[in-house]
Formats: structure tokens, C-alpha cells, sequence
């Protein structure tokens, strides 16, 4: 388990070998205008374990994706469908 914010840039704010717990890491959570969400989509897919049978990618967003890569929800469609292939469930 992950947790990855994205404004400007993607980080991971989470992740089991970090010195944070959860909880804490969700009430440090902030807006920061902008939505970096294909950035988010990449750092969190290179954290998946690919030898996993339980891979899951789950956005959350205040907003449209308007920086990054891909700045339209079409351009995301596209990097989901491609996760999709790689074995990660998608919803649309």
C-alpha cells in the first residue's frame, strides 16, 4: 500500500518502509491548484508489484488534470487502457 499526491509533482507521502503512518500521511494531505494527475498515474504504476495477483491504482481528485503529460480526461483514458493491458483493473 502506497499513497502518492499529485500537484505539481507526484510523491509518494506513504509507502510501508516510510517513518508515517497512514493516517498521518492522509491529514497532511493539501490543495495546491494545479492536478498532475498523469504523473500520479506513472510513479504509482512503477510501485506496482508486477508478480502481484492484487494490483490496484485509485485516484482521488479536486479537480481536471491540467499539467503533466496528460491533461485532458481522453489522455488519461489512454495511460488507463494501457494499465489496463499490464493486468491492472481500470474503471471507467
Amino acid at each position: 500500500l502506497s499513497l502518492i499526491t499529485f500537484a505539481t509533482t507526484a510523491n509518494i507521502v506513504y509507502s510501508k518502509d516510510m517513518d508515517v503512518t497512514f493516517a498521518e500521511a492522509v491529514d497532511n494531505i493539501y490543495a495546491d491548484g494545479v492536478t498532475n494527475m498523469s504523473d500520479a498515474f506513472m510513479l504509482a504504476n512503477t510501485l506496482l508489484d508486477i508478480n502481484s495477483k492484487q494490483r490496484a491504482i485509485i485516484i482521488l481528485s479536486d479537480g481536471m488534470p491540467n499539467k503533466g503529460q496528460f491533461q485532458s480526461i481522453d489522455e488519461l483514458a489512454v495511460l488507463s487502457d494501457n494499465l489496463s493491458r499490464d493486468g491492472v483493473p481500470t474503471i471507467k
